[in-house]
């Protein structure tokens, strides 16, 4: 009986090994698969952009302004804004943390 309750207790034990060995190629896939990568290029008004916030995509256009470092951006474009819930329709994204689209 004693060694049953053994052999078990080494079955859930490379279970819970397995588990989390997947958990973690998962989770290393995933920010590799969906990282985002801004490029380099600066964005002039008129310019579709998109850039990532707290892990979510966001896709506007760049309006007039007289930021040096920064563009803002007109999020009202963006079909599922209201789902999102951001709270603004105007942001400011730094040079390096949008990809120009168009």
């Amino acid at each position: 009986m004693l060694e049953l309750l053994v052999k078990k207790q080494v079955l859930l034990a490379r279970c819970m090994i397995i588990d989390y060995s997947i958990f973690y190629i998962v989770k290393m896939l995933k920010g590799v698969l969906c990282m985002f990568t801004p490029d380099k290029k600066i964005a002039q008004p008129g310019n579709i952009v998109e850039f990532e916030r707290n892990d979510i995509m966001f896709k506007g256009k760049v309006i007039p302004s007289q930021c040096q470092r920064s563009v803002i951006v007109d999020l009202t474009i963006m079909e599922n804004l209201e789902e999102i819930d951001f709270e603004y329709d105007r942001t400011v994204v730094a040079h390096e943390n949008y990809r120009i689209i168009s």
